[in-house]
């Protein structure tokens, strides 16, 4: 007759440790593959993996701009509601950005000028142009520096536009316009000013 002997402490010590370790690594496992499957979806809803789009819905392009009031509206795809997005105008003729304004996207994607974008106290085409109605998506560091633009025209008096938009802004869509009749800029500085 076999005479069964008792388990020990020790054995069942071991067995609860090794079971506790895989456990540990078990769990450790789920979190990361959870975080990492949330992380590729919100990259996804922010426009991480999928790239912002967006469309200027109100301007045909080749519009020939008068004297009334120039309002821009869209759609952005794919760009987080409360994002902004920046009026940009392109003048063609000299190869310059001269940001007008920023607005934000709406919680359906809808974005719209808050002010008459061609008000002199916003921008007034000087020359029969061509110019581009352009949007940007804006992240930091392009709001940053179409913000620093801004501050620093508004300050000195002095439209110069910029060399380009800023390298982290997309480009979302254009329209290309044209001014009906010849405004001079009393500064001579630029097709811009306030």
């Amino acid at each position: 007759m076999r005479v069964m002997s008792e388990p020990s402490p020790e054995g069942s010590t071991r067995r609860r440790r090794s079971w506790a370790r895989a456990d540990k690594i078990a769990i450790f496992a789920v979190v990361i593959s959870a975080i990492v499957t949330v992380g590729i979806w919100l990259a996804d809803r922010q426009g991480g993996i999928v790239p912002p789009s967006g469309s200027i819905t109100n301007i045909a392009d080749e519009l020939v701009v008068r004297k009334e009031a120039l309002f821009v509206e869209g759609k952005a795809q794919d760009i987080p509601a409360g994002s902004e997005v920046w009026l940009v105008i392109r003048a063609g003729s000299e190869g310059r950005w001269y940001p007008v304004m920023a607005t934000r996207v709406g919680p359906d994607g809808s974005w719209r000028s808050d002010d008459d974008a061609s008000d002199p106290r916003n921008v007034r085409l000087a020359t029969n142009g061509p110019y581009y109605i352009q949007i940007y998506h804006a992240d930091m560091n392009a709001i940053a520096e179409f913000q620093q633009y801004k501050a620093k025209t508004i300050t000195s008096g002095i439209y110069p536009g910029m060399d380009k938009p800023p390298g982290s802004a997309t480009l979302l869509d254009q329209k290309l316009i044209r001014r009906d009749g010849q405004v001079k800029s009393p500064q001579g500085l630029s097709p811009l000013f306030p």
